[in-house]
């Protein structure tokens, strides 16, 4: 009889519990234990049908993007209109600063099928919402991500959420801890549109993203605080952008 070494047996055994996480795609992150919203049993939460589509929201609830979808408003038609103009069937796109996927699943129509939408969301309660809503659309063309999008790849901890607006919660402290990637170390491969709003992270975001955005030229549907667009908009500019604004804070950048 031949004895398998224990090393290896235990080098197997590992090998088959990552390619079950593999084979999970997405769906859970393994190194967390959150509870799945909207599951059975689930009293605080329920399935709420919107103008935007199937939501899980909480019964209970004073944010900002939530109450706007429960009074059945589209959040930011203005926004919505710009990627109805630029987004098109087969289009690779990213989604930067999903939240629970409002933004994602009008996205996700314009590429269609053959199209397909990355969304990152660093809030862990989050993501895990923006699982079931994705589930809940029937959106096969997403592809989630746990992670924030920054100038390096690094470990960072978000900011505890603001239950009046956690949609605008930034890398801080008191809350979860999440990888933080360049979006070029993803190798993404002809992107064609990009919507960027991540709270004041848009300098580092584009910092890392300098590869991509060179080789591909995506359109940009960028939120720039007030604050950073002195030193965000030049940075465009060297990119070889130009920028129109939608409102305050928010631009459409073109290549030139």
């Amino acid at each position: 009889m031949v004895r398998t070494p224990l090393l290896v047996v235990l080098v197997v055994a590992l090998a088959g519990a990552l390619a079950f996480y593999m084979v999970r795609d997405f769906r859970r992150h393994p190194h967390h234990e959150v509870s799945t919203p909207c599951a059975p049993g689930d009293t605080d939460r329920k399935v709420v049908t919107t103008v935007e589509g199937k939501f899980c929201i909480e019964n209970d609830t004073d944010d900002l993007i939530k109450t706007t979808l429960k009074a059945q408003r589209m959040w930011e038609p203005e926004i919505v209109d710009q990627f109805k103009k630029y987004v098109h069937a087969g289009d690779l796109v990213v989604d930067a600063g999903a939240y629970i996927g409002e933004h994602t699943m009008q996205l996700a129509r314009l590429a269609g099928p053959t199209g397909t939408v990355i969304a990152f969301e660093p809030q862990l309660a989050v993501y895990e919402q923006l699982l079931v809503n994705l589930e809940l659309n029937h959106m096969s063309n997403v592809r989630a991500e746990f992670a924030a999008l920054g100038a390096t790849n690094a470990r960072v901890t978000m900011n505890a959420p603001n239950e009046a607006n956690a949609g605008a919660t930034k890398v801080g402290k008191g809350g979860n801890i999440v990888a933080l990637r360049t979006l070029d170390s993803y190798k993404l491969d002809k992107v064609a549109f990009m919507k960027i709003d991540v709270e004041g992270f848009e300098y580092d975001l584009l910092q890392g993203a300098k590869d991509t955005i060179a080789r591909d030229h995506p359109i940009l549907s960028i939120e720039i605080w007030g604050k950073n667009q002195p030193r965000v908009l030049p940075l465009l500019d060297s990119y070889g952008y130009r920028t129109v604004s939608i409102g305050p804070d928010d631009f459409i950048a073109l290549p030139k």
